[in-house]
């Protein structure tokens, strides 16, 4: 959805679209994290670290696309860093429900 500068305000909070960039990265990392750590190949280290860096770098060049576009979006860091946080958080989440879940 198009968007300007993030000053969404919901609930009373400021920049609330940072907690769906947040949530969003923080889901598909761990429905990532869960899918490769399922390869024989991949221990749970390498699951993490490539879940993290694929999302934070899928994160990165989607706001960098936005910056080229003329058609309504808008390039933020604050997009990127929750992003990111979101990756690793989500990353985390599934490297923990791994590690207790017995197989």
């Amino acid at each position: 959805m198009p968007g300007g500068q993030g000053n969404m305000l919901m609930f009373g909070i400021p920049h609330f679209d940072k907690v769906g960039h947040f949530g969003m990265y923080a889901i598909w990392t761990f429905l990532i994290f869960i899918a490769l750590a399922g390869y024989p190949r991949f221990s749970k280290a390498k699951a993490f670290s490539t879940s993290v860096l694929l999302g934070t770098i899928t994160g990165v060049a989607l706001e960098y696309g936005q910056y080229f576009m003329h058609q309504g979006r808008s390039f933020e860091l604050a997009d990127m860093i929750a992003n990111a946080f979101g990756a690793l958080i989500g990353s985390a989440s599934g490297f923990l429900f791994f590690s207790r879940k017995k197989y």
